[in-house]
């Protein structure tokens, strides 16, 4: 879709498919909750399955989890094959997958979800675990996202107000302060987690798209906060032996210095820091972002770089000369070096009012729909 977007020709083998195989993960016997999907049918997973060959779907029983981020990280996409395609099944079954979170139960009233729930009865899985690292990041990115899409086509204005709560608890309620260092805490029922993945440093980004949707009094605490969580999304390199920053750190919030210990210190050539630099630089101007992307990357070069091609994750951030794990992620081409590429390009370089980046990094256009 988003190749479709930049070209001009009509050729394209979106629906080749069809309509069936595309739609077939959403029918699941309590709605619009969609299972997941394997290409090859070989298998079920924890949430369902679904054999893109054959079509045919299957959910487990109760007490099998749906994952948040999966099912609120369709609505881009799918809107997109509304606007090529001209059917809105598509924009329809993917916002009511978003819509029927809120019919979880017991029901989500300050604006943060469990990453986990129970498809079939829904209930939110006992844990109540609330985290914008994995399983929840890209929920509460397309809440966003969806709005940017769209712009004013549509009454927009229930989403949007969905993401202005879920930003205005996050900031007060999970977001916490060490001696030196502002960072995104996570929730275990009601006990807190000082711990922030990698993953969860899409959120300084995400806070600088939203500024122009946000009211005017808002604006200035939601870039006081993505500035003060970028920083510390660039502490968590550059004080590592490599530069490069571990999967997830812990805080200690009565300590000097505040960074603890690296909780998981792999690094999977992850985007989310310059993500977040290349969408606070758009916004601000600050070549701050440009400096610290540029640190990144050449880390990026020294260590990561594999001499017969390519580039690997490391083992041990902290181990200099480090271990490759072997492994080139598939973000890493798709995200982490396009958006160093866009943090160093000229903002006529996809500008953020004609543009809207999936998850994936892959743009899409703005549209109307009617």
């Amino acid at each position: 879709m988003s190749q479709f977007a930049r070209t001009t020709t009509t050729e394209h083998r979106l629906f080749e498919v069809g309509p069936c195989r595309w739609l077939e993960p959403f029918h699941t016997r309590r709605g619009r909750t969609p299972a997941r999907c394997s290409v090859r049918g070989a298998s079920i997973h924890e949430s369902g399955g679904v054999s893109l060959q054959v079509g045919s779907c299957a959910m487990q029983g109760a007490g099998t989890g749906a994952v948040l981020s999966e099912v609120g990280t369709l609505q881009l996409e799918f809107n997109a094959l509304t606007r090529i395609s001209g059917d809105p099944t598509y924009a329809n079954v993917a916002a009511q997958a978003m819509l029927k979170v809120e019919d979880v139960q017991p029901g989500i009233t300050n604006g943060l979800y469990p990453v986990t729930f129970d498809p079939l009865q829904l209930y939110w899985n006992i844990d109540h675990f609330i985290s914008f690292g994995a399983r929840g990041d890209s929920f509460y990115e397309y809440l966003l996202k969806v709005v940017v899409q769209f712009q004013q086509s549509l009454n927009m204005q229930p989403l949007l107000e969905r993401w202005k709560l879920s930003m205005q608890t996050m900031m007060n309620d999970l977001v916490a302060v060490s001696p030196l260092w502002v960072y995104l805490r996570e929730k275990l029922r009601a006990r807190y987690v000082d711990k922030m993945d990698h993953l969860s440093c899409f959120v300084p980004g995400m806070l600088a798209l939203g500024l122009p949707f946000l009211d005017p009094g808002d604006v200035d605490e939601a870039l006081e906060h993505a500035e003060q969580l970028a920083e510390t999304c660039r502490e968590m390199y550059a004080r590592t032996a490599t530069g490069l920053a571990p999967e997830s750190v812990l805080f200690n919030r009565f300590q000097i210095g505040g960074m603890g210990m690296q909780d998981h210190p792999q690094n999977f050539l992850r985007p989310e820091t310059v993500e977040s630099f290349f969408l606070l630089y758009r916004r601000t101007g600050n070549p701050k972002y440009r400096e610290w992307g540029w640190e990144i990357f050449q880390a990026f070069e020294k260590h990561a770089r594999v001499e017969t091609g390519g580039y690997a994750g490391l083992k041990n951030v902290n181990v200099d000369p480090p271990t490759q794990d072997d492994t080139m992620q598939s973000f890493f081409l798709a995200e982490t070096l396009k958006y160093l590429f866009l943090l160093f390009s000229d903002s006529n370089m996809l500008p953020l009012d004609v543009w809207v980046l999936n998850t994936e990094g892959h743009p899409l256009q703005i549209h109307c729909i009617n």
